[in-house]
C-alpha cells in the first residue's frame, strides 16, 4: 500500500450526498479506478450541499455509516469525513485544500457525471479547482452523452478545464438515490439497487420511510 506522501499516488476523489450510496454508485467508481489505475479513490458524503439543500436528507452520520457499510471489503476504496465535519457548505475547493495538505504530493482526479461537466465552469473558485487536480473523469450517465462540440463548448467556457477531462464508459444502471428513498416511503423494494447491509441500515433505522 502507498504511503500518503508518496509521489506515485492517484487518488480518486468522489463526492456526493450519497442519500443514499447505491449501486450505481460503485459500479461507477470501480470503472475509473480500474481504468485509471488510481490507487484509492474516496468517497466524501456532502456535508450542507450547495444545490440540494431541500432534499430529504438523511443525517451526516447515517449517510457515512452507509458509505463504509457499502465500499467495507474494498481496499481501494476509503470514506473521506471531512465535509461532514464541517458546519459550513461543502464546496469543492474546500475539500480540495484539506486533501493537498493531506496528500501534498498526490494526483487527484474528479469524478463526475458527464452532464455535470458544463455546470464545473460555475464552481466557486473553478480555476484553480482546475489547476489544483490532475484530471476530471467524466462517466456517462443513462441518457446522456458527451461530444466533439461538447469538447467545443468547454473550450470555450474554460480555458484549460477541456484539457483535463477523460470520458469514461461504465455500465450503465438507471438507478437514483432520489427514485431509492421514493420505494422506501412507497414500501416497495430496493434489493439489488443498494448493497444489503446498505439495505438493512435503512430499514433499522427508518430512513426516507413515511413514518
Amino acid at each position: 500500500m502507498l504511503g500518503n506522501n508518496s509521489a506515485q499516488m492517484r487518488i480518486g476523489i468522489f463526492g456526493g450526498t450519497f442519500n443514499p450510496i447505491h449501486t450505481g454508485h460503485l459500479i461507477i467508481a470501480q470503472e475509473v479506478t480500474f481504468q485509471l489505475q488510481l490507487d484509492k479513490t474516496l468517497f466524501i458524503p456532502a456535508g450542507i450541499p450547495p444545490h440540494k439543500q431541500n432534499e430529504d436528507l438523511a443525517d451526516a452520520a447515517s449517510r457515512k455509516k452507509m458509505v463504509e457499510i457499502a465500499i467495507a471489503g474494498n481496499g481501494r476504496f476509503e470514506a473521506e469525513p471531512f465535509e461532514l465535519q464541517q458546519s459550513e457548505i461543502s464546496y469543492t475547493i474546500r475539500t480540495l485544500e484539506y486533501l493537498q495538505g493531506k496528500y501534498p504530493a498526490a494526483k487527484f482526479t474528479l469524478i463526475v457525471g458527464a452532464d455535470m461537466v458544463f455546470d464545473l465552469a460555475q464552481w466557486r473558485e473553478a480555476m484553480r479547482i482546475v489547476e489544483m487536480i490532475d484530471s476530471i473523469a467524466a462517466v456517462r450517465r443513462p441518457g446522456s452523452s458527451f461530444s466533439a462540440e461538447d469538447m467545443r463548448r468547454l473550450a470555450e467556457n474554460l480555458h484549460g478545464y477541456h484539457n483535463k477531462i477523460v470520458a469514461i464508459e461504465a455500465p450503465q444502471i438507471a438507478v437514483s438515490s432520489s427514485m431509492i428513498r421514493s420505494r422506501v416511503r412507497n414500501q416497495a423494494p430496493i434489493h439489488y439497487l443498494v448493497p444489503d447491509g446498505v439495505e438493512e441500515y435503512i430499514r433499522q433505522n427508518h430512513l426516507y420511510s413515511a413514518e
